[in-house]
């Protein structure tokens, strides 16, 4: 694969989770145009309900993207993503607010979420197919976990235009049309982006052409295991990077009131370092194994987080990012191999739909409702770790449905077919 297929896959993945996650992170700023209420928090958390009901679509359009990339090819469906998203981003930075068309604002907000949801949804596992089958056949851990990173890093560009933003304009000029700006950014990024992938990202892969109803059929008769884990799998890796990209923000800023600059470069550093070792825990994943590196992961995070979530309540700065970067290095790892092992447990066939599926249910069950989760624990029981406890559960879950999978005998490990040869 040369840099004319890989820059516009990955630019694509990256535009997308740029401007996917700038609604959460302006959400506290532009919430109150959208909602007749005179509570700021009660504006956020429905401003957040509004995320998470928007994921609904997200294992919808995994679904039926991944169904198109299996059975019509891989090209249309990373086109298909693209345009919906440069839709979607052109309507957030026009959408007209609750002062100016009442109760239709959060209506309009609520669609234009659902769009994002919808292209979201079949771009991280579009992108990593298209790069494990066209991929060098030594790196496959490698290629893959570029998507996470480039994934990584439109958030951090979505995390740092909002920082520039508190920089140059005061919170009035931000909340009355600042926000607008990051999403038409956005808009114009990928539009740019589907022409490049339009012109340069060709089939490479003699995909079979074959019945989307038939392979639908295919996939959930005889791979229900295999979807449960991709699922579980996902589940760890959705919360942890949901808690990166909002919660831990929100937390800081809106609970225990801290400096937004501050909170924000925290958040900021993570993330590049987090860019950084993704790609560098995929060359481990190809030497020492996948598997290995996930499980490391998930019984890392069991131990460490409730530590943790309580560092992030302390008023040294210092603890604070110790606290951030640990867990950012940890979730690292596992979105590193996470592409990988979606890849290896489905056939080339259904595999795009078996993994989207999986991976987008995964999303909107614990992804997506994650920071609203989160405040609202934080909100009932006045404890500011239970979070991290409730992450904690998570991977007992995870480690305890991969335990009794085997236990069973279950094989999970690699579908019975030759590693891609191109390079």
């Amino acid at each position: 694969m040369n840099y004319k297929q890989l820059i516009p896959s990955l630019s694509g993945n990256a535009i997308e989770w740029f401007d996917y996650l700038l609604y959460v992170y302006l959400a506290p700023t532009f919430s109150m145009q959208f909602f007749h209420t005179q509570n700021k928090m009660n504006a956020l958390i429905i401003s957040l309900a509004i995320f998470a009901i928007s994921n609904v679509a997200r294992p919808i359009g995994g679904f039926f993207i991944g169904l198109m990339s299996d059975a019509f090819g891989r090209r249309k469906a990373l086109l298909l993503t693209i345009i919906m998203m440069t839709s979607a981003s052109l309507a957030m930075s026009l959408v007209p607010t609750y002062e100016t068309i009442g109760a239709f604002a959060p209506f309009l907000l609520l669609l234009i979420r659902l769009v994002q949801s919808l292209a979201v949804s079949g771009e991280f596992n579009a992108t990593s197919v298209y790069l494990y089958e066209n991929a060098s056949n030594n790196k496959p851990s490698f290629y893959t976990s570029l998507v996470s990173a480039s994934a990584t890093f439109g958030v951090t560009i979505g995390a740092t235009s909002v920082y520039c933003l508190h920089l140059v304009l005061s919170e009035s000029q931000i909340s009355s049309w600042g926000w607008r700006l990051p999403f038409l950014l956005a808009a114009l990024c990928s539009a740019y982006i589907g022409y490049l992938r339009f012109k340069h990202c060709n089939e490479l892969t003699n995909n079979k052409k074959n019945r989307p109803l038939l392979l639908a059929l295919h996939l959930f008769k005889n791979y229900k295991t295999s979807l449960l884990m991709a699922f579980a799998y996902t589940s760890i890796l959705s919360i942890g990077n949901y808690f990166i990209f909002s919660y831990f923000n929100i937390y800081q800023t809106e609970l225990l009131h801290f400096d937004t600059k501050v909170v924000m470069s925290i958040n900021i550093i993570c993330l590049l370092l987090s860019i950084i070792a993704i790609p560098l825990f995929g060359i481990l994943a190809d030497k020492q194994g996948r598997k290995k590196c996930v499980n490391i992961g998930l019984i890392s995070l069991l131990i460490t987080t409730p530590v943790v979530f309580f560092g992030l309540s302390s008023d040294s700065v210092i603890t604070m990012f110790m606290s951030e970067f640990v867990f950012v290095m940890l979730i690292s790892m596992i979105a590193a191999s996470l592409p990988m092992t979606l890849n290896h447990l489905f056939p080339k066939k259904i595999r795009n739909t078996g993994s989207a599926f999986a991976y987008n249910m995964a999303m909107v069950l614990f992804g997506g409702t994650a920071p609203l989760v989160a405040v609202s624990l934080v909100r009932l029981t006045h404890i500011n770790i239970m979070p991290g406890l409730y992450f904690t559960l998570c991977c007992v879950l995870v480690l305890a449905a991969d335990i009794i999978t085997k236990a069973k005998g279950t094989e999970l490990s690699m579908v019975n077919e030759p590693m891609p040869a191109q390079s």
